[in-house]
């Protein structure tokens, strides 16, 4: 019992060193993503996401015209917000948002400045607010502009993602006010 206690001291100072040596320095400068490829977790947490577009994106056009109107346009992708499309079991897609800024005036007096986005399009009663969750902007264009008496129309495009359907929104600027039609 005596040679225990003569070698109890020496015992535990080995177990005190056994104890700090294992302090995961090895670790100290690996990410949990690393830990998680290592232990082939990793794609049971997450899948491949497609974003669409990749990048932001912006197409500015101004238009004078010789009836008198100007319209400006800039045309750009949110990178803010945007909706995921579940393509297949590990496969999601996300796709920005489009938003339209647009000022359109005529002799210098400004009829319509505004950015086209969900918010406008809930507030004017375009889309309800399940469509708006569901439908993006794909393109746009401008029409009957340069007539004596007409007057510029914007036409929007929008497309849901998930059902592939389409459907066109002619934005008609008028002295008067702004009166949107759907396309059928």
């Amino acid at each position: 019992m005596s040679s225990l206690k003569k070698y109890l001291p020496l015992l535990f100072l080995l177990v005190i060193i056994l104890l700090f040596s294992c302090d995961g320095r090895d670790k100290k400068h690996r990410t949990a993503q690393q830990d998680l490829i290592e232990n082939k977790v990793l794609d049971t947490f997450s899948g491949a996401i497609t974003i669409v577009p990749e990048t932001y994106f912006e197409n500015v056009t101004d238009t004078l015209f010789s009836n008198g109107y100007q319209i400006h346009t800039k045309f750009y992708s949110s990178m803010e917000s945007g909706l995921i499309i579940k393509d297949s079991a590990d496969l999601k897609t996300y796709y920005r948002d489009i938003l339209i800024d647009i000022k359109v005036s005529k002799d210098n007096k400004e009829i319509f400045n505004n950015t086209i986005d969900k918010a406008f399009l809930l507030e004017n009663k375009i889309l309800n607010k399940d469509e708006t969750t569901t439908y993006l902007v794909s393109d746009f264009w401008l029409e009957n502009l340069d007539q004596e008496d007409g007057f510029p129309i914007l036409v929007l495009k929008y497309v849901n993602p998930k059902s592939k359907k389409n459907r066109l929104f002619r934005f008609n600027f008028h002295e008067e006010g702004l009166i949107v039609e759907e396309v059928k």
